[in-house]
């Protein structure tokens, strides 16, 4: 039987994810312990132990902090940040909830990219084969997670994403399809699923990257992947249902 839940420890609650989850906790009732990275680096236990040291308890770990920049992740250099910040991070928040008094449930946020988006259409049953190093990372950090937490593999954007200036994307693939959506859309539904165990996915309909992003700048450029030199195996078709 699952404990019921009432405080929440929230990491990366500064990011697209955690700033607009906050909020939508809070209204759903919880206690919301949200801590800065300085407060609780997530990638050091010494760190985390710190932060747990003055007795703090809470039931559930909603962890959403991550590296989540999948074409920075490529590189050499950034390489060993990703694995101590996405996977690390992960071993890190099972020692925390086993410090806790009580049984402690991790909420884990994974992503779609844990699937090689070849083919898309993925189910919870269809076998992970993470293409990137940024999906391979955050597949990697489920292996910490227990029967009784739940792993949520998902995706989103925030509104503006694309625009007119230098700080917005100014082109987006007319031929990437994804089940992505609005962080604004995507966070009440995590917010509604946390009694759950297990994998699942939270995702919307299947389309475009330039569907979603017409959505939001109707100016946006179009192009296709093919005339962008990535330098890595992008996910083409990454749908899950």
């Amino acid at each position: 039987m699952n404990r019921e839940i009432k405080t929440i420890l929230l990491t990366g609650g500064s990011g697209t994810l955690g700033s607009t989850l906050i909020p939508l906790l809070k209204e759903a009732g919880y206690k919301v312990f949200a801590p800065t990275h300085e407060e609780f680096p997530v990638e050091d236990i010494i760190g985390v132990s710190d932060y747990l040291q003055d007795g703090k308890r809470f039931d559930c770990i909603l962890h959403c902090a991550a590296w989540t920049d999948v074409k920075g992740a490529e590189k050499p250099k950034n390489k060993v940040k990703v694995i101590e910040t996405n996977v690390y991070g992960c071993m890190n928040m099972r020692v925390a909830a086993k410090r806790q008094p009580t049984k402690t449930k991790i909420v884990y946020i994974s992503t779609d990219y844990v699937y090689d988006g070849m083919k898309g259409g993925y189910t919870v049953k269809s076998k992970p084969n993470p293409g990137t190093f940024y999906g391979w990372s955050k597949y990697a950090g489920e292996a910490f997670m227990e029967p009784t937490d739940l792993i949520i593999r998902t995706s989103f954007c925030k509104r503006g994403t694309w625009g007119p200036t230098k700080k917005h994307l100014q082109a987006v693939f007319k031929d990437i399809y994804t089940t992505k959506d609005w962080v604004d859309i995507i966070a009440p539904k995590i917010v509604k699923a946390l009694k759950r165990k297990g994998i699942i996915h939270i995702a919307t309909k299947r389309k475009t990257l330039e569907d979603l992003a017409l959505e939001d700048y109707p100016e946006v450029k179009i192009i296709s992947h093919k005339e962008v030199k990535l330098g890595y195996n992008y996910p083409t078709d990454c749908t899950i249902v």
